[in-house]
């Protein structure tokens, strides 16, 4: 199964994240990782911590080469094996 490589929306919404989750201390659920850009970028950005979420084992290997602090990665089918409260959650989905 192929990752979603990042594309100009990609981009774009990793831009939205930098400028409105900067220095927030939540919780951000990413639904549809990919290769996990918005989640690394999130975690840059202060985010207090992060659960990258696909259904593509490829996707969260790769989530856990970025080895940033504060990522978990979970590959389940939508919500099937995400446990917790969450304070925004995020989603890209490929078109």
């Amino acid at each position: 199964m192929e990752i979603y490589s990042p594309a100009e929306d990609s981009f774009f919404f990793s831009e939205v994240l930098k400028k409105e989750v900067r220095k927030l201390d939540i919780k951000i659920l990413e639904m549809g990782s990919g290769s996990g850009i918005q989640a690394e970028t999130a975690i840059k950005v202060d985010a207090k911590s992060v659960t990258a979420v696909d259904i593509n084992p490829e996707s969260i290997r790769q989530i856990k080469k970025i080895k940033q602090k504060g990522i978990k990665a979970i590959q389940s089918d939508i919500f099937q094996k995400v446990k917790g409260k969450f304070d925004l959650i995020i989603c890209n989905p490929p078109y």
